[in-house]
């Protein structure tokens, strides 16, 4: 009778792997919560989106169960070096605080400008929505971050790319259409994949584009639905907010490097 949560984990060294949903397969037990996870013996478990949306699930099924019942005291679970063995005491360990998160050196703002691959195209048409959707949620996470309406003014070029075709992409094209834009400024380019599957599977398209100083990530979406609720989705907003946290402090725009130009140019004595 007791509620239960059963973790299915599943060996394996690629943290892309594609599992069938063991929720689907389960008994149908009451208040039973089943959730997967992927592992390997030598690095413990995955550092995936996979693992990340299981400890999520479960998060929100015990917060939903237990909405009404008073706290009990927590237990904290050992580290993987306890169950080894290697240390009998963790001495000086912090304690870990509700709502503390870790901040990133304070820096000034970053300017993006957004470019959309084919304006004029129906795959561009239908992802007017999602780009939408996308940008709110980044400005969200990544506070100072603000849209330009001009290249000149941007830190970062903002690149969405709709990949409709099986196929995918074509490497050599996306690197040269952001070339095209700038050849020297940094770039996130979000290739828009068409699915009605929030579980389909894509190559990380990462791995594919190899322009400097860019990052490429793969996002899910459909035309009546936007962009799904996945683990992909979230796992591509989550990479580009550390992207953007780990570049160089902002510096000067085209435009503000010529002003300064012109005022540092030494003026002629008469």
């Amino acid at each position: 009778s007791k509620p239960a949560v059963l973790v299915v984990l599943h060996y394996s060294i690629d943290p892309e792997k594609v599992i069938l949903e063991s929720s689907k397969l389960a008994a149908k037990r009451p208040n039973t919560r089943t959730v997967d996870c992927l592992f390997h013996e030598d690095k413990g478990l995955l550092k995936c989106c996979k693992n990340e949306e299981a400890v999520k699930t479960v998060k929100e099924w015990l917060q939903d169960l237990y909405k009404t019942k008073p706290t009990a005291a927590v237990v904290e679970p050992k580290s993987d070096e306890d169950i080894r063995g290697n240390n009998n005491v963790v001495q000086n360990q912090p304690k870990n605080t509700k709502n503390s998160k870790s901040r990133s050196p304070e820096r000034g703002p970053v300017n993006y400008f957004t470019h959309v691959s084919g304006k004029k195209t129906h795959a561009s048409e239908i992802t007017f929505g999602c780009r939408e959707d996308f940008k709110r949620r980044l400005q969200n996470e990544v506070p100072g971050l603000r849209e330009v309406s001009t290249l000149d003014e941007c830190d970062v070029i903002l690149v969405f790319r709709p990949v409709v075709s099986c196929g995918g992409i074509n490497p050599d094209a996306a690197q040269n259409e952001l070339d095209a834009i700038s050849d020297s400024k940094p770039a996130v380019l979000v290739l828009l994949h068409y699915s009605m599957d929030p579980e389909k599977f894509v190559l990380d398209s990462n791995k594919l584009v190899n322009r400097e100083n860019t990052l490429t990530v793969d996002c899910l979406f459909h035309e009546d639905k936007g962009l799904l609720k996945c683990c992909k989705n979230e796992d591509a907003v989550k990479k580009v907010k550390k992207w953007l946290e780990d570049l160089p402090k902002t510096k000067p725009t085209d435009s503000q490097n010529s002003l300064l130009c012109r005022c540092c140019r030494p003026k002629a004595i008469c």
